[in-house]
């Protein structure tokens, strides 16, 4: 699956998913995300603390395309348990 993600063309790929702090400022949290995203530039999702996941694509298309992706990779056929080392700032 880590090949459904744009650009991944290896089964070794790591994929890096950034977590910010919710917050009910908009500002600042629009703030946060570009922050993270700016120091993860090829992380195809963001994690909201307490919120949830929030993937990126050219369009909406690719975007479901990551989320599904991500989330397999995540959890792994039927374990439940997360297999993506994520970062933390």
């Amino acid at each position: 699956m880590l090949k459904a993600l744009a650009g991944v063309r290896s089964h070794e790929h790591r994929e890096w998913l950034p977590i910010v702090d919710n917050s009910q400022n908009m500002p600042e949290l629009e703030q946060a995300m570009m922050d993270a995203l700016r120091r993860h530039a090829g992380a195809h999702g963001i994690l909201i603390r307490g919120h949830g996941l929030y993937t990126c694509g050219g369009d909406l298309e690719e975007a479901n395309r990551h989320l599904e992706a991500i989330l397999v990779c995540a959890t792994g056929p039927g374990t439940g348990r997360s297999r993506i080392p994520i970062a933390t700032s």
